[in-house]
């Protein structure tokens, strides 16, 4: 069993066992019938944790806390009327309020809006404080361990189920980034797919194949769906796996351009843009780059190499070339 299983089984079994004990106590008792109905949430709980989340943490502990929060207000909400001149008034109140917050950091976490679990941990925990400073200050004042045991049973109860939340909620697992920075991350996702490495080129003996647009041998042949054929140029740089795919749709007797990214042993093609219009800054024995011109004002800069010309780097290339520009324009004497 895995780490993650274990802890949501001992959560949902301890709410399933006191809740139905405390059912059964409380029916032999005087009957309150928030009390009842609390318990019985409890137990309830414990049965839906068991049956549907006991594999998945971070639902499991959502509704863990929805429901012990619930719980939590069902049960002390009745000292708020009947016990307003004691301690439970003050005691009740705590509990209303930390099981509203539980419900409200439940829901968040489960719908998945809310990440940061400091907050709701905080409140746990100071409720765990209080929770034992009764029973402790009981035993203090000479109590009997065993009636301190019975007489504050519900409370040690719940302190157990807190101290395990508070334990799973600290758990690396239950780390998940907030709504912004997932935002975040996965626009860099997006960004990445949609920008290639600044370091990418391709070797200038590849070059008249990203120009051609006249079948060949080197073309690949698609049977069904958009594309007619592709030929694919392999991209050069800090990313294997890159190619530049020059493609023929059916229909269109544009050439289209992208780029297919290997992982995962899958291939995955972004940003397929329509060529309109092709520029070199040279021809095909000199030029530093390729500009593909698409529509609404984009275009793919593709930068060209020798192999003699790779340690260089980009930069290096176009000193090369503005220099030999400059050089063909001076006039000669």
């Amino acid at each position: 069993m895995k780490k993650t299983e274990m802890w949501i089984t001992i959560l949902a079994a301890i709410m399933l066992i006191t809740g139905v004990y405390f059912v059964i106590r409380c029916l032999q008792d005087t009957i309150v019938l928030l009390e009842v109905v609390g318990f019985a949430v409890q137990a309830l709980g414990g049965v839906i944790l068991l049956k549907w989340f006991r594999s998945k943490l971070v639902k499991g502990v959502a509704v863990a806390l929805m429901v012990v929060g619930v719980s939590n207000i069902l049960v002390y909400f009745q000292y708020l009327y009947t016990d307003v001149e004691t301690g439970s008034f003050i005691f009740a109140i705590l509990y209303v309020v930390a099981g509203a917050v539980m419900i409200y950091y439940g829901m968040s976490l489960f719908i998945g809006i809310k990440s940061g679990s400091m907050k709701c941990i905080v409140c746990i925990a100071a409720l765990i404080l209080i929770e034992i400073i009764f029973p402790l200050l009981q035993l203090h004042r000479g109590m009997p361990f065993f009636d301190v045991l019975y007489e504050y049973s519900d409370i040690l109860i719940y302190m157990l189920l807190h101290v395990i939340l508070v334990i799973i909620l600290t758990r690396n697992e239950m780390k998940i980034p907030s709504f912004q920075k997932r935002i975040v991350k996965d626009s860099d996702v997006i960004f990445d797919q949609m920008v290639t490495d600044p370091d990418t080129y391709i070797m200038r003996s590849d070059l008249p194949k990203l120009l051609s647009t006249e079948d060949g041998p080197e073309w690949v042949h698609i049977e069904g769906g958009p594309v007619e054929r592709e030929l694919a140029v392999p991209l050069q740089g800090n990313r294997p796996g890159e190619e530049l795919l020059l493609q023929k749709w059916n229909g269109d007797e544009r050439m289209h351009l992208c780029v297919r990214t290997k992982g995962l042993g899958t291939y995955r093609i972004v940003l397929t843009m329509p060529i309109e219009q092709t520029v070199m800054d040279g021809d095909e024995g000199t030029a530093s780059k390729v500009r593909f011109y698409g529509a609404d004002g984009m275009f793919a800069d593709v930068v060209i190499m020798n192999p003699e010309d790779i340690n260089k780097g980009y930069i290096g290339i176009l000193k090369d070339f503005s220099k030999k520009k400059k050089t063909e324009e001076e006039p000669s004497e």
